[in-house]
């Protein structure tokens, strides 16, 4: 596992779940964060989505979602169209 700024590919993930392998350089990149311009394709860190070219924190429980954005704690929008609240205790490692 390798650190931002270093060389990654298949053999060689980056170690951090907020960075990630830029396939058009191979070097591990950290992810934008909310505010941040990104790419599209996933490029912002898990609590965000990329939205006409700037991370956008995803919707919370109550808030309106698509399937683009998804929804805090996952990365879908139900059919409601409405973000739910997790049913079970979200455990951190």
């Amino acid at each position: 596992m390798v650190d931002a700024g270093q060389a990654c590919g298949p053999t060689a993930p980056c170690a951090r779940m907020d960075n990630y392998c830029d396939p058009s350089s191979l070097i591990c990149v950290t992810l934008p964060i909310e505010g941040q311009p990104c790419t599209g394709g996933g490029q912002c860190v898990q609590y965000a989505y990329c939205d006409a070219g700037t991370c956008q924190i995803r919707p919370a429980a109550g808030q309106a979602c698509t399937a683009a954005s998804g929804c805090q704690f996952t990365s879908f929008c139900p059919a409601s169209g409405v973000c739910e609240a997790p049913t079970s205790p979200i455990v951190c490692p």
